[in-house]
């Protein structure tokens, strides 16, 4: 498949989490289906980390991706028009049962399971000390795991709005809460918006373009 044709001009930028929450990883095996079908169509990696949204490690990830977001706007003033605003950034307010604003922030990473060849995708899993780590096809990462995450910071479009997304290279673990349950817990509806909003069907995302490169 041809690459897609990117609308806009975005050099993406590296991204690395302070330790926090890990949570909604799904990043062994084939991942997560994000297709609204569940037909297996759009298989994704996912993770999320969490931490208070007035804590210094919340605001200072919050400043990277919003600088990344104001450069974008400076370098496509072609494209956007006067008071655009992002449709995503990557990073939400975390919401509990009865969907109200609860004191930490989300901050939400994904990638394509396969790359455009078919080869899977694979993300590396490391410990606190850089060391890879081998997790038994049985064992998860289960949510309230510590960790970091590291990624990409790039733009996307999406109907002709856009917004900043956080693409998943690998996962540095420093406190492991097992899970013997591929769908960890809970539902994951709640952040569809985050995870599965942009048109990445039809192009190499920045960490998809080479399986070798480990970020650690």
């Amino acid at each position: 498949m041809a690459k897609k044709q990117r609308k806009f001009s975005f050099k993406p930028e590296k991204i690395i989490t302070p330790v926090g929450a890990l949570w909604w990883c799904f990043v062994q095996g084939d991942g997560r289906d994000q297709s609204e079908a569940e037909d297996g169509s759009k298989m994704q990696k996912l993770a999320s980390i969490r931490f208070k949204t007035d804590s210094p490690e919340c605001i200072a990830l919050k400043k990277q991706i919003d600088a990344a977001w104001d450069r974008f706007k400076a370098e496509n003033t072609g494209i956007l028009k006067k008071g655009d605003v992002p449709k995503s950034l990557g990073y939400k307010v975390i919401t509990n049962e009865e969907k109200e604003d609860t004191d930490e922030t989300g901050f939400f990473f994904k990638t394509n399971s396969f790359f455009p060849n078919g080869k899977p995708n694979n993300i590396g899993l490391f410990d606190k000390k850089g060391n890879p780590l081998d997790l038994d096809e049985d064992t998860f990462i289960g949510n309230g795991s510590m960790g970091k995450i590291h990624g990409t910071i790039d733009a996307y479009e999406f109907k002709n709005s856009y917004g900043m997304t956080i693409y998943l290279k690998g996962i540095q673990i420093g406190k492991l809460i097992k899970s013997t349950s591929g769908d960890i817990s809970g539902d994951l509806s709640d952040m569809s918006d985050m995870f599965s909003d942009e048109d990445d069907e039809d192009y190499s995302t920045p960490n998809t373009m080479d399986d070798d490169d480990i970020p650690f």
